[in-house]
């Protein structure tokens, strides 16, 4: 096991949004498992939620770099779950060990973020358009949506899972880069992922224990989101849960016929992120980093996988400073 120290240098990188909400979708995905038909799926999900977790964020990791946010585009896609999919049947047939069964757990929770991502986006009634509609209809369309987005992650983290993200983060980011160049996509490198999930990692931390600062001002501003971002019928996280569940659950189906399992989605609806406003916790986390104010300890394994620990605030001022100037930038 191998300490990986990474140089303040690489970390001038951008950022993207939407941690909080994954996390927790990816807790109300493996409740809404039917246990009856599919005890075995339910069963590993269970035994690995961080890494499910961990997975279901991991299709952002990207966006926080300009270069790399075309990798980022490509992994929210059924393209490359199933290029995934294929790769993971070829390189681990069964019967699987607790380490396959990990990884398959992680790979699940890429799916995730692909479907969660599909129910919140897109459609005339889907939660961002609503939301968008009821709270924020004299506001720039790609400004707006930030905020929303935001605003849920607050909500989810404040509501939901105060003081709950303190464990660590599992990647397995050789096989993800494998992943990537099967697919043509030959640019993606271990260290640039690891990078930019350093930066995810540290900003859900920041979410978790600071989130708190922007709480009331989000409600006061989208109140419509506060009232029905769980129970909106069409993409609100319970109808998300419910459609992310289904996909897995053909995928496990496939899985045991070593096949992957097709989607109807191809993601050519999707709007490119990269048009997108910074998330301001993912953008202090990135500056806190890069001034060294703030570290990610990153240990590496002998199976190609790194895990990520808990965030350490080495400069409490800097941080202090970051805080006080996150209000402005919601606005």
């Amino acid at each position: 096991m191998t300490l990986v120290l990474l140089p303040p240098a690489l970390l001038a990188i951008a950022s993207a949004s939407g941690l909080s909400t994954h996390f927790h979708m990816a807790d109300l995905t493996t409740a809404a498992v039917d246990q009856t038909t599919h005890g075995d799926l339910a069963l590993a999900l269970e035994e690995h939620p961080q890494t499910f977790r961990a997975g279901s964020v991991f299709p952002d990791w990207g966006y926080v770099r300009e270069p790399t946010r075309d990798l980022a585009e490509a992994a929210h896609w059924p393209p490359f779950q199933e290029a995934a999919l294929a790769w993971f049947i070829e390189e681990h047939p069964q019967p699987w060990g607790a380490g396959d069964r990990e990884l398959l757990v992680f790979l699940m929770g890429i799916i995730c973020h692909g479907e969660t991502d599909e129910a919140w986006h897109f459609g005339s009634t889907a939660f961002l358009t609503r939301g968008l509609a009821e709270d924020l209809p004299a506001w720039d369309a790609s400004r707006g949506e930030a905020l929303i987005e935001a605003g849920v992650d607050i909500f989810v983290q404040v509501e939901e899972r105060p003081g709950m993200e303190d464990r660590d983060w599992y990647l397995p980011v050789e096989g993800l880069v494998e992943i990537y160049h099967s697919l043509g996509h030959t640019e993606a490198n271990a260290l640039d992922i690891i990078l930019a999930t350093r930066v995810q990692r540290l900003g859900l931390f920041l979410e978790d224990t600071a989130g708190w600062l922007l709480y009331l001002y989000l409600r006061l501003t989208i109140p419509w989101c506060h009232d029905n971002y769980m129970e909106h019928y069409d993409g609100g996280l319970h109808n998300g849960a419910e459609l992310t569940a289904n996909r897995l659950e053909q995928t496990w189906d496939a899985l045991a016929s070593r096949r992957p399992a097709e989607s109807e989605q191809d993601g050519l609806e999707h709007t490119p992120h990269a048009a997108c406003r910074r998330s301001a916790f993912v953008d202090l986390a990135r500056e806190l980093l890069e001034c060294g104010a703030a570290e990610v300890p990153v240990r590496q394994l002998g199976d190609g996988s790194v895990r990520l620990g808990q965030p350490l605030i080495l400069d409490r001022a800097a941080l202090a400073r970051g805080l006080a100037q996150l209000p402005p930038l919601l606005r």
